[in-house]
């Protein structure tokens, strides 16, 4: 994932940004001789006695550790390789990042939207000329037999400053504490933690678990599209209006819809965590019989909607454009997020044949693009 303009972060599940069709280089078996990994690695891998020098390991400490890739190194081969060894998560950066001499090589959060964005398919990945890493491990690690075999498989030494020990960070709760109940629109949002009534401005509430789903109401793109939809359905008799989401998420702009007088949602996501998150959600604030959710393998066919709502990013929603054209019902009304301003354009030519374009609203670089379905 992207962490920030110049790094790139792999967690503990290796998922590097190289893996996008076509970057992935193949590296001959001559070139990795890769060593058994080091004996104190191999016994904390296989679940053998990990404490440190006769102390318990510290529940979510870890040992940070900071290199710079050598001339003649691949950073990726390197990261791939630390993360075989054991690392936690491996960490690229720009050498120069946040001085004069930075080279920044993204302006999305990946680089198949970023290739989407030239309109360069294939996408091409570049890592900087110059990168350093920072290495997370375990604390009961031995990091310099790990380091130190490392070296043995690239036939170079790794500049490195010592380890530091990172100490142990209650989560749940420093994510508790960042986010506040928040209003968008006339809507009121908040999570199960908080405890504030709800605001004399605000119409409606939500109580939101958002899990592992995307959908809290912070983001520009969600309160542009919760914005709209008040207004949607303010401008009509909402009884009896349903909605289609894509991309629902947390599932918050359907229920918010449905807080607002909608009569039925239709949820659509590909992640089935996601859809659990939904169907939690909907529980909680007593919508349950008034949602149904759907992974896009069973969506209903042939079924048309009064209001649809996409709210994800700029090439799905090209890839999805007859789809959700099928799905708007004649005179209905669409509403598209997850766009940046310069993507705008892109997005509407795919939709441009069948609708009639309302004037693109715009917070922060992010875009709403909606319209009205012109008739068969």
């Amino acid at each position: 994932t992207m962490s920030r303009r110049g790094t790139l972060t792999r967690g503990l599940v290796l998922v590097l940004l190289a893996s996008v069709v076509g970057a992935w280089r193949a590296v001959p078996a001559a070139t990795l001789r890769v060593p058994a990994a080091p004996a104190r690695a191999r016994a904390f891998a296989s679940g053998a006695d990990g404490d440190a020098e006769g102390g318990a390991e510290e529940v979510g400490a870890h040992e940070l550790v900071e290199l710079v890739v050598p001339l003649g190194v691949e950073t990726e081969v390197l990261a791939e390789l630390l993360m075989e060894f054991g690392a936690q998560w491996v960490s690229i950066q720009d050498t120069y990042v946040d001085t004069p001499d930075e080279s920044p090589l993204f302006r999305a959060v990946n680089p198949a939207l970023a290739a989407f964005e030239r309109g360069d398919w294939p996408p091409r990945f570049n890592y900087w000329s110059a990168c350093k890493i920072e290495v997370g491990f375990a604390t009961a690690f031995d990091i310099e037999a790990t380091l130190r075999a490392a070296e043995e498989v690239l036939g170079a030494v790794l500049p490195r400053v010592p380890a530091r020990r990172v100490p142990s960070k209650d989560w749940v709760v420093a994510v508790q504490k960042s986010w506040s109940p928040i209003t968008v629109g006339k809507l009121y949002i908040r999570f199960p933690w908080h405890e504030a009534p709800r605001p004399a401005e605000a119409e409606a509430e939500l109580v939101l678990e958002p899990g592992m789903a995307f959908g809290t109401g912070e983001h520009q793109t969600t309160r542009l599209c919760c914005e709209w939809l008040q207004r949607e359905l303010a401008g009509r008799e909402a009884e009896g209006v349903e909605l289609l989401d894509m991309g629902s998420g947390s599932g918050i702009l359907g229920l918010s819809a449905l807080a607002f007088g909608g009569a039925r949602a239709t949820l659509v996501d590909t992640d089935r965590e996601a859809n659990r998150v939904a169907a939690y959600n909907a529980v909680t604030n007593g919508l349950a019989d008034r949602v149904s959710i759907h992974h896009p393998d069973d969506v209903p066919v042939g079924r048309t909607y009064p209001i649809v709502v996409s709210n994800i990013l700029a090439m799905a929603l090209v890839e999805l454009a007859p789809i959700l054209c099928a799905a708007t019902q004649p005179g209905g009304r669409l509403g598209l997020s997850g766009v940046l301003a310069r993507q705008a354009s892109a997005v509407q030519a795919a939709y441009a044949h069948a609708f009639d374009f309302d004037e693109t609203l715009e917070m922060n670089d992010w875009v709403l693009i909606s319209g009205t379905r012109k008739a068969d």
